[in-house]
């Protein structure tokens, strides 16, 4: 069985510093001890030290704590008078000791950089969390899965991220008819799933889309021709009754209408209603409406999966950006991600009515997309972007390979003949023809990590908890776990005639937790896009590049030319390193003399706090 680990993890972790790196430019250890309690240590060090290194022992001092003065932090004649006494103290004969304190000083002064127990002078760095983004965990797939989503993605040359979620809103999309979760009591979950994946554009996220969905359009596409005669035939016969009723509904107009005519109106409106022209079943609608949504929705007994390559339209149309008025209307979203019930009035025909609504959404947007959503009215307010799953993968451009192996003909059959297996499982109905979903239930082993699931997360959403700002989501933390759960399940078991029969396992939980911790990190992610204004998403950039690549010191130069793209010009990018130095993460440093034409490049050091772990 899985260990259940803990979900929060910050991200500014210590920092693993090479053998072979150059200690000098990286301080390793955090003091946050004054200038002057630095000095203080010193002086205790020389008048400690015992005969034979008295000399050596206030040279050293004096060279460090030079340096200290040098940067102007410590007075010099002060801090002079201190290592002399310091130095006599110890035993030197008080020329000696002027001697050696003032030559270690005056070297210190030239030459040394602040020494590398310094850092607590820094200042605590003021700065937001940089959220470790975890790599999708395959390993908690079930193996068709895993082994499909591992060779998608390394023959489109994307991250897995992108197809391990698809996969597992297409089982979700599949499974969303057959079965719901009872996690205790009245307690119940779907098993649909919103799913969000951000990345850049020519990334080969249609191929991703096209491989994971294939099976369920050629399932639907087989449904339609298996029924289209007997659509072909309920459709003519309807077309008859409604002519009759036509010309019965004339004559009764013509002022002759009798009994006989009366009850072939009455029999023929029987005959119309009871005639039902049979749907093709649909499970997948790319952009529509909401109103067309919910249509879809209505005539395919409450379920369906809205799929995009480019989500940007999508939100865009959620939205309102295409209704009549601009308003966004979010109760289908809302209640589909619920399970709750959906009521439609329409001027143009009868009403629309859903028992229990199940929309599936898988999705993905460019960058600039998340950033924008957090803007739209009602998104964050009214909780449609606590229902996502998000995933912020580090894309491949720039280090794809042209010629990746193909997938594997039996690996991808495999995971074909599983999502038709789930296709062909039997649906359950009640007495009226509705949807009266199977239910999963949970053996006790996977009811106690959901509790201890829950008691972990609690502490986090409170006022001073990590999730403070983002309680939406991480109040449905939980049940997003418990979906994982149901979908992991069914796939493990999509052989048995009756998956439902069977129990979740402790081991199965275990596994959704793993991913749900992933999906934890992803959407902390995410909420930073919401939630950070323009600076604060550039300074969070140079920040997470620091902290990534362990950088104790660049110049403004280098920096600027990496995020070009981002800043486009200098003044943009200074105000961004004004901000970086005013929240003490980093610190200009003195221009060095130039042998080479040309304008020095401004170098800034890196707070050694930052590098070492600060969990501020």
């Amino acid at each position: 069985m899985y260990e259940f680990a803990e979900l929060e993890k910050i991200a500014l972790v210590a920092v693993n510093v090479p053998e072979k790196q150059n200690k000098s430019k990286l301080n390793t250890s955090i003091n946050t001890d004054s200038p002057e309690e630095y000095r203080k240590k010193h002086v205790d060090k020389i008048t400690n030290t015992p005969d034979g290194n008295r000399n050596h022992q206030a040279n050293s001092s004096a060279f460090q704590v030079g340096a200290v003065v040098k940067k102007g932090l410590l007075e010099d004649k002060e801090t002079e008078r201190q290592l002399i006494e310091a130095a006599i103290d110890s035993g030197l004969g008080e020329d000696e000791a002027m001697s050696t304190v003032k030559s270690g000083m005056e070297a210190g002064i030239e030459k040394a950089n602040l020494p590398p127990d310094a850092p607590g002078w820094w200042g605590k760095p003021i700065h937001r969390e940089v959220i470790d983004i975890p790599p999708f965990p395959m390993e908690h797939l079930p193996k068709p899965i895993r082994d499909f989503v591992e060779t998608v993605a390394e023959f489109t040359q994307t991250p897995a991220d992108l197809a391990g979620l698809l996969c597992l809103a297409a089982v979700a999309t599949v499974c969303g008819r057959l079965v719901k979760v009872q996690v205790r009591g009245d307690w119940y979950e779907q098993v649909n799933l919103f799913v969000l994946v951000i990345h850049r554009p020519g990334t080969r996220k249609s191929s991703v889309y096209r491989l994971v969905l294939q099976p369920i359009k050629v399932y639907e596409a087989e449904e339609a021709k298996r029924l289209s005669p007997e659509i072909a035939e309920a459709t003519m016969n309807r077309n008859i009754l409604d002519e009759k009723k036509r010309v019965a509904e004339k004559k009764a107009a013509n002022n002759v209408m009798n009994s006989d005519l009366e009850d072939e109106i009455e029999y023929l409106i029987q005959e119309i209603d009871d005639c039902k022209i049979p749907r093709s079943l649909r499970f997948l609608a790319e952009d529509c409406s909401q109103e067309k949504l919910t249509s879809l929705m209505a005539e395919n007994d409450g379920c369906i999966a809205l799929v995009s390559a480019e989500g940007g339209g999508i939100f865009d149309m959620i939205g309102g950006r295409y209704g009549k008025d601009g308003s966004s209307n979010l109760d289908v979203y809302l209640k589909g991600h619920a399970g709750d019930q959906i009521i439609v009035d329409r001027i143009s025909r009868g009403p629309e009515h859903i028992s229990e609504a199940t929309l599936t959404m898988a999705l993905t947007a460019q960058p600039e997309v998340l950033e924008n959503l957090g803007k739209k009215s009602g998104f964050l307010g009214r909780g449609l972007l606590a229902r996502f799953i998000y995933a912020l993968p580090k894309d491949m451009l720039g280090s794809r390979v042209s010629d990746p192996p193909t997938i594997p003909y039996e690996i991808k059959q495999k995971y074909y003949d599983l999502i038709t297996t789930l296709l062909k499982l039997p649906v359950s109905r009640d007495e009226d023809g509705q949807l009266d979903r199977h239910l999963l239930q949970l053996d006790n082993s996977a009811k106690k990590h959901v509790i201890t699931l829950m008691d972990k997360l609690e502490p986090h959403l409170g006022e001073d908890g990590s999730l403070s700002h983002m309680t939406d989501w991480g109040g449905k933390c939980a049940g997003t776990v418990v979906r994982i759960a149901g979908l992991l399940h069914m796939v493990e078991h999509a052989a048995d005639p009756a998956p439902w029969n069977i129990l979740i396992s402790g081991d199965t939980m275990s596994r959704a937790i793993h991913i749900g911790r992933y999906c934890l990190q992803h959407a902390k992610a995410a909420y930073q896009e919401y939630q950070f204004n323009d600076d604060e998403k550039d300074v969070s950039l140079i920040l997470t590049w620091i902290i990534r690549k362990n950088v104790p010191e660049f110049s403004a130069r280098d920096a600027f030319q990496k995020f070009r793209g981002r800043f486009r010009n200098m003044d943009r990018f200074n105000t961004t390193l004004k901000c970086l130095t005013e929240r003490n993460i980093i610190r200009p440093q003195e221009l060095e003399e130039k042998k080479v034409p040309g304008r020095p490049s401004k170098k800034y050091a890196v707070n050694p706090a930052i590098l070492n772990g600060d969990k501020s």
